[in-house]
């Protein structure tokens, strides 16, 4: 196979994308493990994949290859800038069910019962429910003491007086 311009633009762009997807799963999430495998992986995908896939299509169409490495580039960005967000919003709801558990932990201890609902916190033992950073999502009250909200893609997050935090789909 002959090495055009065209492979030397296709390489570059595919460079390019896995550096992004690689910077943004690090942020979002520090393993760097899994990076590096994905990573790896997408570079032979694009590298010959997308290279030899697109060679002829590019011969009829010039301008639609390039509406493809826009819109790939454009679900990266837009990646690289949800991962960190998702990330953040994790961390701040997680935070603020921790105030929960606290909450709850105290009013077991005082009253010796669980409450029947989060409200009953208020105004003895917390200011306010507090709410999650996720959209349309809430804290609920398990039978057992626990907390849960719903996470992005159908996660459900729940936690314990005395346990940590359980992330599952």
């Amino acid at each position: 196979m002959n090495i055009s311009g065209y492979h030397i633009i296709a390489a570059l762009e595919a460079f390019l994308l896995v550096a992004l997807v690689l910077v943004s799963t690090i942020v979002a999430t520090g393993v760097t493990e899994t990076a590096f495998l994905g990573a790896a992986f997408l570079v032979l995908i694009l590298l010959f994949g997308f290279t030899i896939a697109f060679a002829a299509f590019k011969r009829e169409y010039k301008w639609s290859l390039t509406f493809v490495v826009v819109g790939v580039f454009a679900f990266a960005v837009g990646q690289a800038i949800q991962m960190p967000l998702a990330a953040r919003f994790e961390r701040r709801t997680q935070a603020a069910g921790d105030s929960l558990v606290l909450a709850l932990a105290r009013f077991h201890e005082q009253r010796g019962t669980a409450p029947d609902s989060l409200e009953q916190l208020v105004p003895d033992f917390m200011e306010a429910v507090p709410s999650p950073a996720f959209f349309r999502s809430r804290f609920y009250l398990g039978g057992d003491s626990s907390i849960a909200y719903n996470g992005p893609a159908w996660t459900v997050c729940t936690r314990g007086i005395g346990s940590p935090w359980v992330c599952d789909d």
